[in-house]
């Protein structure tokens, strides 16, 4: 039932392009653990051919489908929401667990203030983000991937907070919330390699050490 649907492949056709789209992936699955206002995803396999005078090369590749807003809003007997709002007009809660996100997975490649890789949905009068678009975040560490030099930091795997000034009693709600998923979140990772994807534990914990 999808008129619309986002196909996301590798960048290069590279293995460990491959296993930057399932990294990928796997944030897009963290963020459906935090908020229920959140893209579906699938995983897909695909056959890609590149075909040339002499030959064809058969290419094996990784991706994953994204579905379009409008479905999103649909689910929740909203709409999409295509005008500007100042942040702060934003569900607090959601917009901090759109931002603690972000900053758990390394990702500055987003802004609130511009709605850059967002989306927003407008349910029974209030206003959701819809986050999307993780290539560049820490956790990918795609060899690509660059940060803004005016955000003090000098890789994507470093952390930066780009979240609009809150109540410290919602963050602190939603950093608990977020350390009592942790199991949930290895199990995402784990599901994914059980289909032969690369080791994510080690780089992955670090993000739990406090």
């Amino acid at each position: 039932g999808n008129k619309n649907l986002k196909l996301v492949l590798p960048c290069l056709i590279r293995k460990e392009m491959n296993d930057n789209i399932i990294q990928e992936f796997i944030a897009y699955k963290f963020y459906e653990k935090i908020s229920p206002y959140h893209f579906k995803t699938r995983r897909v396999d695909i056959e890609f051919l590149e075909i040339s005078k002499k030959k064809t090369i058969v290419h094996q590749l990784k991706g994953f489908l994204i579905e379009d807003d409008k479905r999103v809003a649909d689910r929740f007997e909203g709409k999409s929401y295509e005008r500007y709002i100042h942040p702060k007009a934003l569900d607090g809660l959601t917009s901090v667990q759109n931002t603690m996100f972000q900053y758990m997975i390394g990702n500055t490649d987003f802004s609130v203030a511009y709605q850059h890789n967002g989306k927003l949905l407008y349910i029974d009068k209030i206003i959701y983000p819809l986050p999307y678009d993780f290539d560049l975040c820490g956790l990918v560490d795609a060899s690509y991937a660059i940060v803004n030099s005016n955000l003090g930091i000098n890789s994507v795997t470093d952390r930066k907070y780009r979240g609009f000034k809150r109540d410290e009693s919602l963050l602190q709600e939603v950093r608990s919330q977020i350390l009592r998923k942790k199991s949930q979140f290895f199990q995402i990772i784990d599901d994914q390699k059980a289909k032969d994807i690369m080791e994510l534990h080690a780089p992955f914990a670090r993000i739990f050490c406090r």
